[in-house]
C-alpha cells in the first residue's frame, strides 16, 4: 500500500495541517501527524479558532479561567 502523502512529502511537498484543537495538542495527535503522517507545519485563522472553542468548550474552560484570573491578578496588581 502506498503512502500519499509520504510520496508527496518524498517530492518536496511540506503538509501542512489547516486544522487545530486543544484537544489534538493535549492528545499527543498533532505529535503523531508530524511523526506518522508527514505534518510539517500547522496554520490556522479566527474562525478555526471560534470553532474549535465553541466545539470544545470543555477543552478549554480550565486553561480559560486559569488566563482570566491572571488579567485579574495582573490587573489588581497596577492599581
Amino acid at each position: 500500500m502506498t503512502d500519499p502523502l509520504k510520496a508527496l512529502s518524498d517530492l518536496g511537498v511540506s503538509i501542512w495541517l489547516d486544522d487545530l484543537a486543544r484537544t489534538r495538542l493535549t492528545s499527543g495527535g498533532l505529535v503523531r501527524l508530524t511523526e506518522q503522517d508527514h505534518v510539517v507545519g500547522v496554520t490556522t485563522n479566527p474562525s478555526i479558532f471560534s470553532k474549535a472553542i465553541s466545539a470544545g468548550a470543555d477543552a478549554y474552560r480550565e486553561l480559560t479561567r486559569e488566563v482570566l484570573q491572571r488579567l485579574k491578578t495582573a490587573t489588581n496588581d497596577r492599581f
